[in-house]
């Protein structure tokens, strides 16, 4: 697996932050709650801090009856502030954030596929597998690329054969062509076939 830690310290260094569906705060020209924590994790690398995050993440935990929405951003500034603490190589915090943001939000993708590929790139291929299997789940198979991601995981536990099928999957949904139908040419209606 040559080259594989590098790829994946990549990947880690450049997690895609998440952004919750924000409101506004109280006044007219507010900046919507949790703005901070999204940029500190769009900054520069160099650039990066998680002050903003921790500072979100703290008035959320502090209200007493929080709202569906305002758990959501919960969710979204700890899986902002793992990203951060990933790209500052701190993967135990990390994974934390990432499964505390998975208890408030089981079905956030973006969660299941940052911790999936932290355990990965720490040859914690079973526990990778799942998450990478939570997210295809829960983003309903809508991301062939997640595919890859999951190949890699049976790739680490030797599942060869599963992870060749996975990729061609996704090689075949990035064509337009599904892995049921690989002539890409469609069949007639109720044959079956489809």
């Amino acid at each position: 697996m040559k080259g594989f830690p590098a790829l994946l310290l990549t990947y880690l260094l450049s997690a895609t932050p998440y952004a919750a569906a924000q409101q506004p705060g109280p006044g007219n020209n507010a900046e919507p709650p949790g703005s901070r924590c999204l940029e500190a994790v769009l900054a520069p690398l160099e650039n990066h801090q998680n002050t903003a995050c921790d500072v979100e993440i703290e008035r959320l935990n502090s209200l007493a009856s929080p709202t569906a929405q305002q758990q959501t951003e919960l969710a979204a500034a700890y899986h902002n502030r793992a990203v951060l603490l990933l790209r500052g190589k701190q993967t135990e915090p990390a994974e934390a954030d990432l499964t505390q943001a998975l208890r408030l939000q089981p079905g956030m993708t973006a969660a299941y596929l940052t911790r999936g590929n932290l355990r990965l790139f720490q040859t914690r291929f079973t526990e990778a597998l799942t998450d990478f299997n939570q997210a295809i789940t829960s983003s309903q198979g809508s991301e062939p690329a997640f595919l890859i991601n999951r190949a890699l995981a049976l790739r680490g536990m030797g599942e060869i054969a599963a992870a060749a099928q996975d990729m061609a999957q996704m090689a075949a949904a990035l064509n337009g062509v599904s892995a049921l139908n690989p002539s890409g040419i469609d069949a007639p209606p109720g044959d079956g076939s489809r």
